[in-house]
Parts: structure tokens; C-alpha cells; sequence
């Protein structure tokens, strides 16, 4: 029984050591949540901007293609084809700005980040289209050159987004420069 005292506080001290490590850590992972949060909201801030004349370029082009369809109704001048071509060009711009405010979403989800496999060229297209302003106010021409049937890489695709759209926002302001 003396065994049991003597070993008694050594291990409840370890088993509180653990505990608190375990809290600590808790603790940090929910910091570098938050932090990457934040920091997505900022670059988004910083993107304002160009998001607003991403979004703007769609809309624009719907309401023009709809009023010009209410025109042709207007003047008795119903041709079905001009009207079908109409209604096409409004559906496919109202799946861009779908696209950019979806791509927005998840950028700024404040979730967990989780892995799976991601492919590389949708990550790179995505940010490029969230940046498509930002390289458009800046006067700067971007190539890609994306290989070919690259394997996906496992990663949290929000945060690979997040990388390569950064990448491309202080290349456009380093290019500004010179």
C-alpha cells in the first residue's frame, strides 16, 4: 500500500502535465485557425476591388443582353434564334459570377481545414480568376503554363487557394513597381 501512496502523486502530476499540454495544444491549433481566417479576410480586402469588377462584368452583360431581348420583343422583331443566343449568353455569365462568388465562399469559409487531393490547375485557375482584376488594374499579361495531367497533391484546397492567390497579388504589386 505504500507502493500506491508513493506512486500516487508522481503520476497524478504527470497525468496533469499531459492535460495541460493537450489544452496547449488544443489552444494553438484553434490560433492558427483563426490566424488563416483572418488572413484570408484581409487578402480578400485587398481584392475588394478587383471582386467588385469581377462581379461587375457579368452583371453588366446580363442586363445588357436582357434589355436588348426586351428590345427585340418591344419592336415585334421576334427572331427565335437572336433570342435563344440572348438567353445562352445570360445563362453563361450568370454561371461566372456563380463561380466567383462560390470560389469568395469558400475562400472565406472559417472551417476546419481538412486534406484530400486537389488538382493543382483548378487551384491556379481559381486564383487567377479571383485575381483577374487585381491583373487587370495592374496592366499585367499572365501565361500559364500548367503540365498536362499532373497527379493531384493532397492538401487543404482552401489554403493551397489562398497561397497561390498571394502569390499572384504580391507578384502584381512587384510588377506595378518596375
Amino acid at each position: 500500500q505504500l507502493f500506491w501512496i508513493i506512486l500516487y502523486l508522481p503520476v497524478m502530476l504527470l497525468a496533469a502535465s499531459i492535460r495541460e499540454c493537450e489544452h496547449a495544444e488544443a489552444a494553438l491549433q484553434e490560433q492558427r485557425r483563426q490566424l488563416a481566417h483572418v488572413t484570408r479576410v484581409a487578402t480578400i480586402g485587398e481584392l475588394s476591388g478587383a471582386l467588385a469588377h469581377e462581379l461587375r462584368q457579368p452583371l453588366t452583360s446580363i442586363l445588357a443582353n436582357a434589355r436588348a431581348g426586351m428590345r427585340l420583343l418591344r419592336d415585334g422583331r421576334l427572331n427565335v434564334q437572336e433570342v435563344q443566343d440572348i438567353l445562352e449568353d445570360i445563362v453563361h455569365d450568370n454561371h461566372q459570377a456563380e463561380r466567383v462568388i462560390g470560389n469568395l465562399r469558400s475562400f472565406l469559409r472559417n472551417g476546419a481545414s481538412h486534406a484530400e487531393p486537389v488538382a493543382l490547375d483548378t487551384v491556379v485557375r481559381d486564383a487567377l480568376g479571383l485575381a483577374r482584376g487585381t491583373i487587370v488594374i495592374a496592366g499585367i499579361d499572365v501565361q500559364t503554363d500548367v503540365a498536362p495531367g499532373l497527379p493531384p497533391v493532397h492538401g487543404d484546397p482552401v489554403q493551397l487557394l489562398q497561397v497561390v492567390l498571394n502569390l499572384v497579388v504580391n507578384s502584381c504589386e512587384s510588377m506595378c513597381e518596375v
